[in-house]
């Protein structure tokens, strides 16, 4: 059985009035030995949903079933997302056996515009033996997930993107609020991205409010622009 794991770099952030999630776009193929293949198509991480985005970490058919289930049955709440996370999970261990570790570590993280303001929450479980749970993020809070777990290289860079984390309404305009993380994330995810071939210099970056969103592709090369220099009219999620 080949199945695609998803070796996730995601740094997702909740602010007081806004979110913002970059996720690399490296796609990684699990071979009939074990063995892992890299692959050089870029696969999509961030999926979008009517209220925000749905991303994740672990195996790629268990977090896209778990995006359809969730889409068609969890009737736009996300307190259903541990169930759809739940019953994907086990449809794909009918397939391909109970022993996939990479199956078993899948959680997901999510975006929801609520009453509220915009929120952050991830699903997971500490424990096989455990359910899945849906916890939200704390305001001003910084949750990243890697597969490489030494973040030496980039610890300044984190350090520095969490002491000067700003809320959307601090600026004057969203390409201002957008471009300050998004020049921020470019540096983190080349560095680690030299370290770990897990992962993608390149990422998709995600940006919410209550009233807007907006999403864009940075290749994170020498060749192409590493800020975003308008936003695309008549589109709400659309960045160029």
């Amino acid at each position: 059985m080949i199945y695609t794991k998803i070796m996730t770099f995601i740094i997702a952030i909740q602010l007081h009035d806004s979110i913002i999630v970059a996720a690399d776009t490296k796609k990684a193929i699990q071979q009939e030995d074990l063995s892992i293949e890299l692959s050089s198509d870029p696969i999509l991480k961030l999926h979008k949903w009517k209220k925000g985005i749905i991303s994740g970490t672990g195996e790629y058919h268990v977090i896209s079933r778990a995006v359809e289930i969730f889409k068609k049955f969890g009737h736009s709440d996300v307190s259903h997302l541990p169930q759809c996370l739940n019953i994907s999970r086990q449809l794909r261990e009918l397939e391909v056996g109970t022993h996939y570790t990479q199956i078993q570590q899948t959680k997901l993280l999510c975006s929801s515009d609520t009453e509220q303001g915009v929120k952050l929450y991830k699903v997971e479980r500490f424990d096989p033996s455990e359910p899945y749970s849906l916890i939200p993020f704390e305001a001003m809070d910084i949750n990243i997930w890697l597969v490489d777990l030494n973040i030496e290289p980039i610890l300044l860079e984190i350090q520095s993107l969490y002491n000067n984390l700003k809320d959307y309404a601090e600026f004057n305009h969203p390409l201002d609020w957008v471009n300050y993380y998004t020049t921020q994330m470019v540096l983190i995810f080349k560095k680690h991205s030299q370290q770990d071939m897990m992962m993608s210099p390149s990422f998709d970056l995600y940006c919410q409010t209550s009233t807007q969103n907006f999403y864009g592709h940075i290749s994170n090369d020498d060749d192409t622009p590493t800020h975003f220099r308008a936003i695309i009219p008549n589109s709400t999620f659309d960045l160029t």
